[in-house]
């Protein structure tokens, strides 16, 4: 029973919102292969009036853009950061990033385990 409340656990706060921005049906590790990135296209079509976004009271309405309109860097933020080999030799950026990660997962797990 643990083994299985462990698994869902993972499965529930696995990467899920990143995963859903392909724009393709493929699977991750076939898109990572392929020459081509995906285009990732926007969830709100041009001229969508986008309510709660004005700072200010009496602001015009915050309304969607084309996809061409927004800097290329946009589509690019969900993308893990790839890091050299340099960096990920111990000791370097990407080593640290990588023991956080494992680190904050293994006592998010822990943290469930206590609760069963």
């Amino acid at each position: 029973m643990l083994a299985r409340s462990a698994r869902i656990y993972t499965l529930k706060h696995s990467n899920i919102a990143q995963r859903a921005f392909y724009a393709t049906s493929e699977a991750p590790s076939t898109l990572a292969t392929s020459n081509s990135t995906p285009k990732v296209i926007s969830s709100c079509p041009k001229d969508t009036v986008m309510p709660g976004l004005a700072w200010l009271k009496g602001q015009a309405p915050v309304v969607a853009l084309a996809d061409e309109e927004y800097p290329p860097w946009l589509w690019t933020i969900l993308e893990p950061r790839k890091y050299t080999e340099e960096e990920m030799k111990p000791g370097g950026q990407g080593f640290k990033a990588q023991m956080r990660k494992e680190r904050r997962a293994k006592i998010r797990l822990s943290n469930f385990m206590k609760t069963q």
